[in-house]
């Protein structure tokens, strides 16, 4: 079977390929298995604390490590390249 791109790719014809439904297949899942992670999450803190502001904490959170990796990446940078 041959995988040239052709000049117009339809739904059916992407769909036609195994790999490419094994990939959106296994994603779809990891993604519903990580949205339901987070509502059991939320769901169990609100249970242990009975406060949803200690509720809204855990998504608000998650969002930290991302910005402050990239933050101090480039402050590493900086840093590095203006020394000398």
């Amino acid at each position: 079977m041959s995988y040239a791109p052709s000049a117009e790719a339809t739904y059916r014809s992407v769909l036609s390929i195994k790999n490419f439904r094994l990939l959106v297949f296994g994603t779809a899942t990891s993604e519903t298995g990580d949205w339901l992670y987070n509502i059991a999450l939320l769901v169990y803190i609100f249970d242990a604390t009975g406060s949803a502001a200690w509720s809204a904490r855990p998504p608000s959170a998650g969002c930290c490590p991302t910005r402050c990796c990239r933050r101090s990446a480039a402050c590493s940078r900086t840093a590095s390249s203006g020394s000398g």
